[in-house]
């Protein structure tokens, strides 16, 4: 995983958690720290790996900004990989729409989610039926023109 990786992984897994200014900072921190690591001799890929995973530093932020807005007095909760997988695995709504891309619709109450596609199903049948009633007076006379047309030439 590279840079960019990193800091992007980390974008997503804070999006719509924290504030937007949390978000700024915590990368800036980061980009900060990997820089000051480098500069000391250490290579990207070994200051990365042992940072860990974007989405295990952002559970660790969401719950102490959500815990007391980061004071001093408030336990930091850190999850481990262990504790990441036993809840990738104990969720089923995360495994059906995918762990990258729809963080909104993943943070949407379960019931809002059927709804939203509810509609959206609607809308596709109407746009078909719609396309299908402007269609069918010229489709109709035209395949029954191609029906006795063939059959004439079978003859």
């Amino acid at each position: 995983m590279g840079r960019d990786e990193f800091m992007t992984g980390l974008r997503r897994a804070l999006a719509g958690k924290v504030e937007y200014e949390v978000i700024e900072e915590t990368v800036r921190y980061y980009e900060d720290y990997l820089d000051t690591q480098i500069r000391q001799g250490k290579k990207e890929e070994e200051v990365l790996t042992g940072l860990g995973k974007p989405a295990l530093i952002a559970k660790s932020i969401v719950s102490a900004s959500r815990s007391g807005r980061r004071n001093a007095d408030t336990p930091v909760t850190v999850y481990d990989e262990q504790e990441e997988n036993d809840a990738k695995h104990s969720r089923f709504s995360r495994s059906w729409l995918g762990d990258q891309g729809i963080r909104l619709i993943m943070n949407m109450p379960r019931w809002l989610t059927f709804l939203l596609a509810g509609i959206v199903l609607l809308l596709v049948i109407g746009f078909c039926l719609t396309v299908l009633s402007v269609l069918a007076p010229v489709l109709i006379p035209l395949v029954i023109v191609l029906f006795v047309l063939h059959l004439i030439r079978n003859r």
